[in-house]
């Protein structure tokens, strides 16, 4: 491809161009003028023909220098005693010529580096499902009953011997620097053990401490805004800085100007962090770099080379870091929104000459600093036996003492890509598909540990901070390590949602493993952790053999069993659930099947969005059967009522993400209205707020209760995206039951537009809190006479929804509920929509005789009651009108001697107990 054309640069005056830079325009819209800092589009558009560079990744630049400067010499060692086998590889050192034989710098001016390889210390091993059901969590509280279920289906059976599937991990290397002080090092291999415990470790500039250190207090401040300033100033750090100066070509000559050039972008740099926002400040200061490489370009040819005109632009970028922390504190919230950091603070494979073990499979950690590594030089031998030889990492001040824990980081992982980059949702695919099979470890599990320790450049949380991972135990041997690493993290990134990881291996075998997921449980919005755990257990293959075989379990453990709701966030503020708090009486389950077998399906990413693993949005189940969460809930009068019913799992990738969130929400409002269902078994639920002296109660006994989930809107990240409603119920109406003397009467009810929208409010004068789904026809059949409410009429109605002012009220049957009901709403009473063709006197309609009311407050509206007394039930119909009209065939006379009064009564009561 043609190379492009530099943009318009600058002009220079003066007999330093190094020193003075002078734009050549100073128009409007220039970026700098003498009123005006700020930056215009049509700048941004000029400073994009200028030559800028791509994101540069330290560790190719390092890794090309590497290839191109390899080391002098490498020597294998194997000594069969205690079975050391490593090979040592030497850096810019020599071998002098004086006996005994010595190793000296090559280079004096040149930092000298030991490296000590490893044989592969991990492997990655095939894991197989446990029984689901068969064991649960250690001490899980006491729960209700569960609905029974069909017998959960065996373990994965184990294919014949050789057994499971395995791969080795590649090479491990610890890195030395020879100290300034010492100007040789005896060429012996006690000399060499010797140095390996006394030499600083060569790290990664990743490879560094908390940005918050646990010192806490003053002191932690202090750490925590000098932060840049104590990696700048690192041996790592000078290190680095002069691997990119030496790869450039040219010698030391090009330290000065790149210094120098540094100071000027180490003050636009400030100036721009307070001018512009991020993105635009990166154009600018990618131009400004760019610029000063011009210049430094004319003296020096190296630079006019493609490749090592980007090991300048990581070397000035580098020293541009420097000069800004020394002339500014920033703290590490700040840190971010420099634009050049991210260049090489973002995770990066580790140079060639840096501390690096692939250990776990596919995992490359590193110590941080202040860490040391124990060993014996010669073999250890007790009662004719020799120990296996071994290093193991400490904390412990000069290896004295016993072992302290330290902390490492997980630097890189060949499964690693950029949140930005399509191979996100490739390794997320991979790890849905189980490839290469099933681990420990999955692709994606492994590049979130990389985004957790090393992604200090991450954006999408501001409260995130990348923190190290905690090793009790870390050591290396020909056999492979023994490790005992946890890791825990409070605030997370955008789409990661691994919060706790916990991994114990001997020799290079994992024998536990636990990766915790955070995520909710929908509809109710409680926080929860999918656990995984891989354990090695002994099993019994073909009748005569042993063996110890990875087994993987799945759990969820509920991280807050009691939410609370006030309808924040909701489009109706939460009137569509009658519910102000909700419990999980279950805290953790059994192990479950596998999370990928019961998987919904929520679409297809949008460009440059992320995916989100099977294993964040699933129904937990054994076998082929849901599991039941036992749940407890308290109405909007207090009141509690119990009951059992799946739940959704949606993990934080799916939380993260607008597309996905909406996508488990209409998979779930679509799933089988079985798993959306819970059994009240007629206790009362209160579904609107009470009101004193109300005639219509809105306490009603519910035999079942269908949840749907709902959007939200302005809620924080951490919370649940959705919210829990009624999408319909099953209740009784105590006074109807009671008239038709039929106590399995019950009314399919959901919640009305009206009152979703208004409450009690202007729009819903008519105080109807409950529609019917189907009008529920008042059939008085051969078993109930009519004298229940009065031997003269003869009732016909269809209920079709329930008001707090008159309880019970009725449509024309035929016509949609809610429209039907817009006189009720509109707090009128028509007789013809509530009594339809009901009779009175064998004949003559009762709509026919009266007129519509103007208000359902008023006394010539019937009601349906009921009362609770504390030895009975009572249930009346209750209506007193005055007949103002007479019937359309004229048979009823209705101002004979002054007005007709109308009164219909009816009561009928039940003992309790």
């Amino acid at each position: 491809m043609p190379r492009k054309k530099p943009g318009r640069r600058a002009k220079t005056t003066g007999t330093d161009a190094r020193s003075k830079i002078v734009r050549k325009s100073k128009s409007a819209d220039a970026r700098r003028t003498k009123k005006s800092r700020l930056v215009t589009t049509a700048t941004l558009d000029k400073i994009g023909a200028v030559r800028v560079a791509t994101k540069v990744d330290l560790g190719s630049l390092l890794g090309a220098i590497g290839a191109r400067h390899p080391a002098e010499f490498r020597i294998p060692f194997r000594r069969p005693d205690d079975l050391l086998i490593c090979d040592f590889v030497f850096e810019n050192l020599r071998l002098s010529g004086a006996a005994p034989p010595k190793l000296v710098r090559k280079n004096p001016e040149r930092f000298a580096t030991l490296i000590v390889e490893f044989p592969p210390q991990s492997f990655g091993e095939e894991a197989f499902i446990e029984q689901p059901g068969a064991e649960t969590p250690p001490k899980p509280p006491p729960s209700p009953p569960r609905p029974d279920q069909i017998p959960p289906p065996p373990p994965e059976p184990v294919p014949p011997l050789p057994s499971s599937r395995i791969r080795m991990a590649g090479r491990s290397r610890i890195a030395f620097t020879m100290p300034a002080e010492e100007k040789s090092l005896e060429f012996t291999l006690v000399a060499t053990l010797d140095a390996c415990r006394r030499w600083p470790m060569s790290l990664d500039i990743n490879a560094a401490p908390d940005p918050e250190s646990s010192i806490g207090g003053v002191l932690g401040e202090i750490f925590k805004h000098d932060w840049l300033a104590v990696l700048v100033s690192s041996e790592n750090w000078r290190q680095t800085t002069d691997a990119l100066i030496g790869g450039i070509g040219g010698g030391d000559a090009l330290r000065q100007p790149l210094a120098d050039a540094a100071r000027r972008l180490a003050f636009r740099a400030s100036q721009a962090y307070s001018r512009v926002i991020q993105q635009q400040g990166r154009v600018m200061l990618d131009a400004d770099i760019n610029e000063e490489l011009d210049v430094i370009a004319k003296r020096f040819a190296p630079l006019r080379d493609a490749e090592r005109r980007r090991t300048a632009f990581g070397a000035l970028s580098l020293m541009s870091a420097s000069a800004v922390a020394a002339e500014r504190g920033i703290d590490f919230e700040r840190f971010k929104e420099f634009p050049f950091l991210p260049l090489f603070f973002s995770p990066h494979e580790p140079a060639p000459n840096v501390t690096a073990l692939e250990l776990p499979y596919r995992v490359i950690l590193s110590p941080i600093p202040q860490a040391a590594w124990v060993h014996d030089s010669t073999p250890v031998t007790h009662n004719s036996r020799t120990e296996l030889w071994q290093t193991r990492l400490t904390g412990a001040p000069d290896g004295i003492g016993p072992d302290t824990p330290t902390k490492v980081r997980a630097l890189w992982s060949p499964d690693y890509r950029d949140r930005n980059n399509p191979g996100w949702n490739q390794i997320i695919q991979l790890a849905n598909d189980l490839k290469p099979f099933r681990m420990s470890l999955d692709p994606f599990d492994r590049l979130m540990l990389v985004e957790l320790m090393s992604n200090f450049t991450d954006t999408t949380n501001r409260r995130f901070v990348p923190r190290a991972a905690r090793a009790k135990r870390l050591a290396l041997s020909a056999l492979g390590a023994l490790l005992d690493v946890e890791g825990s993290w409070e605030h997370l990134p955008k789409d990661v949602s691994l919060e706790q990881w916990r991994h114990l291996a001997t020799l290079g075998r994992d024998h536990y493993v636990r990766v915790v997921y955070r995520g909710f449980l929908c509809p109710f919005q409680h926080p929860a952790s999918l656990v995984k755990v891989t354990e090695r257990k002994f099993e019994s293959l073909s009748g005569t053999n042993r063996i110890a075989v990875l087994r993987q379990r799945y759990f969820i453990i509920v991280r807050q069993p009691v939410m609370q709701y006030t309808g924040a966030g909701h489009t109706f503020g939460g009137k569509n659930f009658p519910f102000t708090e909700v419990e999980i009486l279950t805290k953790v389950t059994p192990s479950l099947s596998n999370p990928n077998n019961s998987a919904v399906d929520i679409g297809t990413p949008p460009s440059k969005k992320s995916d989100a693993p099977l294993r964040a949005r699933f129904w937990p189940m054994i076998g082929a059967k849901d599991f039941f969460f036992q749940i407890a809930a308290t109405d909007l009068c207090g009141d509690r009522v119990t009951f059992a019913m799946p739940l959704l799992f949606v993990g934080k990738e799916v939380n993260d993400e607008i597309w996905a969130t909406k996508g488990v929400i209409a998979a779930y409002d679509a799933a089988n209205p079985a798993r959306r269902t819970g059994p009240i078994g007629g206790a009362s639920v209160c579904y609107a707020a009470m009101k004193d002296g109300a005639p219509g109660d809105p306490k009603l006994p519910t035999e079942t209760m269908t949840f749907k989930a709902d959007g939200v809107i302005g809620l924080p990240a951490e919370c649940a995206q959705f919210y829990p409603v009624v999408d319909s119920a099953d209740v009784g109406i105590a006074a109807l039951r009671r008239l038709l003397q039929d106590p399995q009467a019950n009314l399919a009810v959901t919640y009305p537009e009206a009152y979703k929208n208004n409450g009690f409010g202007a729009g819903n004068a008519g105080e109807i809190f409950l529609k019917a789904l189907a009008p529920f026809p008042l059939q008085f059949g051969a078993n109930v006479k009519s004298d229940a409410i009065g031997g003269v009429a003869t009732p016909d109605m269809a209920i079709q929804g329930l008001s707090r002012i008159m309880g019970p009220v009725a449509a024309k049957v035929g016509a949609d509920v809610e429209t039907a009901l817009q006189n009720v709403i509109g707090n009128k009473f028509d007789p013809a929509d509530f009594f339809a063709d009901a009779k009175i006197l064998g004949g003559v309609k009762l709509a026919e005789l009266l007129k519509i009311a103007a208000s359902l407050a008023g006394g010539d509206v019937p009601k349906f009651l009921s009362r609770e007394l504390p030895d009975k039930i009572e249930a009346s119909f209750d209506w007193q009108t005055v007949i103002k009209q007479s019937d359309g065939l004229g048979l009823f006379v209705h101002s004979a001697g002054g007005p007709t009064n109308f009164e219909m009564h009816g009561l009928v009561s039940s003992p309790i107990g």
